[in-house]
């Protein structure tokens, strides 16, 4: 697909979007305010786009500092299953 603007800021994405100047491809973290609001529709939900993996990178450290394991740990059961970031 051709288009004028090509742009790699969800943000952007969403305010262009808002302002009617074409359709992006959002994640629900960025899109669900203005979705809630009625402020954008979703279009094209039966189509579906591959899922992305999440990746936390740490320095090397021994032991591991409670701190990051219990955040690392959270991260695992918040994103666990593909939940949405709404």
């Amino acid at each position: 697909m051709r288009s004028r603007i090509s742009l790699n800021n969800g943000e952007a994405m969403r305010d262009m979007a808002e302002a009617g100047l074409g359709i992006a491809m959002l994640p629900g973290f960025i899109a669900a305010p203005a979705l809630t609001a009625g402020r954008l529709i979703s279009v094209l939900e039966a189509y579906a786009t591959r899922a992305l993996p999440i990746t936390a990178v740490w320095p090397p450290v021994e032991p591991m500092p409670p701190k990051l394991r219990r955040f690392v740990d959270h991260l695992v059961a918040e994103l666990e299953g593909g939940k949405p970031w709404c």
